[in-house]
């Protein structure tokens, strides 16, 4: 009970730190280069609604502790992400997130290595999963990696 509480203290924290802009520039090098965040509300009617993939981005170990259901894991730290995310649908609209979605962070890391390889619907989840789960959203532990059917990842 116990770390269940200091884990929604440490969320709120980094929740409240994030901030309300909707698209904030990224330093990656590139002129003019924005990622555009999702409020949670509309993140979940579009999930509920099956209108976006949801890619969570952080480490196995994260993803198995809890994720948002339907979300499929490529750890944007592993050697192989590039080569794992080339094999989704360019066109389909995702939504990334990692834990909190700070600028420069994991997400904005994920966003801009897509970005490069052709995906032009990246979406950043708000907050990311501690927004999530400080606004009480379903989260699921199951460790199973679920991955789009079209992919070969």
């Amino acid at each position: 009970m116990q770390h269940t509480k200091t884990t929604l203290m440490i969320s709120i924290l980094i929740v409240s730190l994030w901030g309300s802009a909707s698209a904030e520039p990224l330093d990656d090098g590139k002129a003019g280069h924005l990622i555009t965040s999702i409020e949670i509300s509309d993140a979940q009617a579009a999930i509920d609604a099956s209108e976006y993939l949801v890619l969570d981005v952080r480490t196995p170990a994260e993803y198995a502790s809890g994720h948002i259901d339907g979300a499929f894991n490529i750890n944007v730290l592993d050697d192989t992400f590039a080569s794992r995310v080339k094999a989704l649908d360019r066109d389909s609209t995702y939504i990334v997130h990692c834990a909190a979605n700070v600028t420069n962070g994991r997400t904005d890391k994920a966003i801009t290595i897509m970005d490069d390889l052709g995906f032009k619907h990246l979406l950043s989840l708000k907050g990311g999963i501690a927004a999530w789960m400080v606004n009480e959203l379903p989260i699921t532990s199951s460790s199973a990696e679920q991955v789009p059917a079209y992919t070969s990842v």
